[in-house]
C-alpha cells in the first residue's frame, strides 16, 4: 500500500512539536524584552542621579556655610544656599551674589511630580528640571545631621526611580564658600 499523505497521528505529533517551538520563542522573546526594558530603567535612574548629584555638588561647594537652609511643606522639599558672585559661572560678577535653590516637586502645578528643580536669585519664579523621578530627597536636617556647620560637610541624601528600578544615592561634599 502507498500511502501520500500523513496520518492523523502524524499531523497531531508535527503540530504539537510546531506548537512548542512557537512557545519557546514567544517565552525567549517576551524575557527579553522586559530585560530590555529593565536595563533602559536602570540606564535612565543612573543617568538622572548622576545629572543632579553633578549639579547640586558643583553649586552647593561654593555655598556661604551659615545660608544652609532645608524646607519642607506639603508640595516641595526644598535646600537652599546663598552662593558669593564669581565663584562658579552660573553667579556672574556682573548678578552678584545669588540664592541658589533646589526643589523636589511632589505636587505643584506646572511640574510633574518627583521634578527635581533648580533656580538662582531671590524668589526665583524660573525653575529649571535638572532631573526626573526623584521618589525621595532627604531635607530633614533635624535627627540625621546632614549639614554639620563644623566641619562644613554636607550629606546630600535622594533616590531615583523609573518603574520598579530604584537607585539611592548619598554623597557629602564639603562646602568651600566664605562666611
Amino acid at each position: 500500500m502507498n500511502r501520500t499523505a500523513l496520518t492523523l497521528t502524524e499531523l497531531i505529533v508535527v503540530m504539537m512539536v510546531g506548537a512548542i517551538l512557537i512557545a519557546v520563542v514567544t517565552v525567549q522573546f517576551v524575557m527579553m524584552t522586559g530585560f530590555k526594558t529593565d536595563m533602559g530603567d536602570k540606564a535612565y535612574v543612573i543617568r538622572e542621579a548622576r545629572l543632579i548629584m553633578s549639579h547640586m555638588s558643583r553649586v552647593l561647594r561654593f555655598a556661604q556655610p551659615g545660608t544652609l537652609y532645608f524646607v519642607e511643606d506639603a508640595n516641595t522639599q526644598k535646600i537652599y544656599a546663598n552662593i558669593r558672585k564669581g565663584h562658579i559661572s552660573m553667579v556672574t560678577e556682573s548678578e552678584g551674589d545669588k540664592v541658589c535653590y533646589y526643589k523636589r516637586v511632589i505636587s505643584e502645578d506646572g511640574f510633574a511630580p518627583n521634578d527635581f528643580c533648580f533656580a538662582k536669585g531671590e524668589g526665583s519664579t524660573t525653575w529649571q528640571v535638572i532631573g526626573r523621578g526623584v521618589t525621595f530627597f532627604d531635607v530633614d536636617n533635624t535627627g540625621n545631621r546632614l549639614w554639620d556647620p563644623d566641619t562644613k560637610l554636607l550629606t546630600l541624601r535622594f533616590t531615583v526611580t523609573k518603574n520598579s528600578t530604584s537607585i539611592p544615592v548619598e554623597t557629602t561634599i564639603r562646602v568651600m564658600g566664605e562666611e
